[in-house]
């Protein structure tokens, strides 16, 4: 009985280390796959995300991608008619404070004109500005603004629409009939500001997409003494005080012709730099923009 017995715990015992064996194996292999899943969701960019950028990408989200997606970032602080609106902001911005003007101003330039009337007589100006250059349907206003922003911006059917201080569109049928200006005054009045942002890194988590940013606000003068331009650094558009109280000379930053001196500000204000967070949601069509936030 005492032999019976004994192999019966040795049969137990070889049973429960086996059964230990096998969790541990099946617990390292979901370490490893949840791992090689975070490793492929955070990529990491070192550059701005041009053509240029090598690295390899995951999920169908490349570089490309990447940069057409900052272009759904709404920044119209240089149009005082569209009440200065810009996603790099002191807080947080989302896409309920969108207004239908505001997206349409940040669309405008993506939209296709390719469009021409069938009806040969409808191909006239209505504007004493300049002749029709081209022609939108309002379906393609109404596609381009539900794929960058869903169901959060309402299309709003007009008579006329003002996209900028450049074009002006008159509502014909189902499409708007456009003028844009043939001179276009470039006159500097003294103060303008430009805004400089990069890529620096994006990941996935679930159905959403975050894509961070290094970026800075450029506010330009005229040197009255000198013919000269200058300007000052700005956390963004919104600060009073310049991030290091200089203002520096244009002609300082240009080297052979080249007037991109952008990547050389970034390396003079160094962590000075301020940085964004930019959220956006999987949808039908891609991804919307939901949100940017200072972080």
């Amino acid at each position: 009985m005492k032999i019976a017995k004994w192999k019966v715990e040795e049969k137990n015992k070889n049973y429960l280390i086996l059964l230990l064996c096998a969790v541990c194996i099946i617990l390292s292999a979901l370490v490893v796959a949840l791992t090689v899943d975070r490793n492929k969701k955070r990529i990491h960019a070192e550059c701005d995300c041009s053509s240029s950028c090598n690295r390899v990408t995951y999920n169908n989200i490349d570089n490309a991608t990447i940069n057409n997606l900052i272009t759904y970032i709404p920044v119209t602080n240089n149009k005082p008619e569209f009440g200065n609106f810009i996603a790099y902001s002191n807080s947080k911005v989302s896409v309920d404070d969108l207004s239908y003007d505001v997206a349409l101003s940040v669309i405008f330039p993506y939209l296709d004109k390719s469009y021409i009337p069938d009806d040969s007589s409808l191909l006239v100006c209505t504007h004493d500005s300049g002749g029709c250059s081209y022609y939108i349907l309002e379906d393609t206003i109404k596609s381009e603004i539900s794929k960058r922003y869903g169901n959060h911006v309402r299309y709003d059917s007009k008579d006329e629409i003002n996209p900028d201080e450049y074009n002006n569109c008159t509502l014909i049928d189902n499409f708007y009939s456009c003028t844009k200006l043939d001179k276009i005054d470039y006159s500097f009045d003294g103060n303008i500001g430009v805004n400089h942002h990069k890529v620096t890194s994006y990941e996935e988590d679930g159905n959403y997409l975050y894509i961070y940013e290094d970026y800075y606000y450029l506010r330009y003068y005229v040197v009255e003494s000198e013919d000269l331009i200058s300007f000052e650094i700005f956390n963004n558009y919104l600060s009073d005080n310049s991030i290091d109280d200089n203002e520096y000379l244009v002609k300082d930053f240009i080297k052979d012709n080249n007037y991109n001196y952008e990547q050389d500000i970034f390396d003079l204000i160094g962590d000075k730099v301020s940085k964004y967070k930019h959220t956006f949601m999987k949808s039908n069509n891609g991804y919307i923009w939901i949100s940017t936030e200072p972080i």
